[in-house]
């Protein structure tokens, strides 16, 4: 079983190289469609990757681990088995495009919301295929596994969030960005005066990370 995508190709492939890839997480409640939506910002001969997560929540609302919306603590209602049954599936995806494709260039995974939180979990579970790591609106899960493997801190990562977020506080994005400079990873971190959204400087910002990582 593998999750259900959207896929933007390149013009042209050319499979004795090795391609580029970003895979994209979208947050709990929504589905592939939703950051396939920037596909065309993204540089032209890169392959583009939008995985729906595997909980079917409402319609055509999906999720990577259920939520304890009882409980007021972000960081205590984060389902373990899911996030691991989740990351079996990425894995197995991911590994399955890399194949299909020779994805052996550049390879980014971006995450917004829980897919930011996912993204993380399953680079600190030593899933190590990556060169670039996005988190929008996201923040490390430390009660799950905190592999740190010196590959994983060559890993480049780009940060940000909104100081208005009433969704994910601003405050769990700036403990993920304590412990990475403690552990000394190559990061970039941009807060902005926004909510739990993505906003045009934000895109800007991440865009002219992009090209120059």
């Amino acid at each position: 079983m593998y999750l259900d995508y959207l896929i933007k190709k390149p013009d042209f492939i050319d499979y004795k190289k090795n391609n580029n890839v970003i895979f994209l997480l979208h947050g709990y409640g929504s589905n592939e469609v939703d950051l396939f939506n920037f596909k065309d910002l993204f540089d032209e001969n890169e392959f583009i990757i939008s995985l729906r997560a595997p909980i079917k929540l409402f319609d055509n609302g999906f999720g990577w681990f259920n939520l304890n919306l009882e409980n007021n603590d972000i960081e205590s209602i984060l389902d373990n088995i899911q996030i691991k049954n989740s990351l079996n599936l990425l894995k197995k995806t991911i590994d399955y495009f890399i194949k299909k494709y020779s994805l052996k260039g550049n390879k980014t995974i971006l995450g917004f919301s829980q897919g930011a939180i996912i993204s993380w979990s399953l680079i600190f579970d030593n899933y190590i295929n990556f060169d670039r790591l996005v988190s929008l609106s996201g923040f490390i899960n430390f009660n799950y596994k905190i592999n740190l493997n010196p590959e994983i801190k060559k890993i480049k990562c780009f940060i940000s969030h909104g100081i208005n977020d009433m969704v994910i506080p601003i405050e769990l994005s700036r403990k993920t960005k304590a412990f990475l400079k403690e552990n000394n990873f190559n990061i970039e971190y941009k807060e902005y005066n926004e909510g739990h959204t993505i906003n045009e400087q934000n895109l800007n910002d991440l865009f002219n990370w992009l090209k120059t990582h």
